[in-house]
């Protein structure tokens, strides 16, 4: 059992981030009075929603993959969810790769006419 100090200091995040995950459903923890009780299934979530936060999964994606296991028990369902909004993020991730590789190439372009035109003008040999 963690209190939510302990967790906020182990995942180097706020008190109120973890209050805030509790809002969305994506931890639960028990109560004791006003005190907060978190057990190991809060910890892996909050270890899960902090790594797929990284990559840019939004926190009601993540509250939807908890909510299938809690609502079923069945893991597989949420892991072909998660799997769903992995490739979708790979897609989106793509698709900018994309469109900066277009715009580096117009940034070389313009480099490129700038020299000329300094060239041109005799600015440089």
């Amino acid at each position: 059992m963690f209190t939510i100090k302990q967790l906020a200091k182990e995942f180097h995040t706020t008190a109120r981030t973890l209050r805030y995950y509790e809002e969305l459903n994506i931890i639960k923890p028990k109560r004791d009075g006003n005190k907060r009780i978190y057990n190991n299934l809060d910890k892996e979530r909050l270890e899960l929603t902090l790594q797929a936060r990284e990559i840019g999964i939004n926190l009601a994606d993540l509250a939807e993959i908890f909510t299938l296991y809690d609502e079923s028990q069945n893991e597989e369902t949420q892991l072909f969810r998660f799997i769903q909004l992995l490739r979708a993020k790979q897609r989106e991730l793509d698709h900018k790769q994309e469109n900066l590789e277009i715009i580096k190439k117009h940034i070389d372009e313009y480099e490129q006419h700038c020299l000329q035109h300094i060239k041109d003008k005799g600015l440089i040999s």
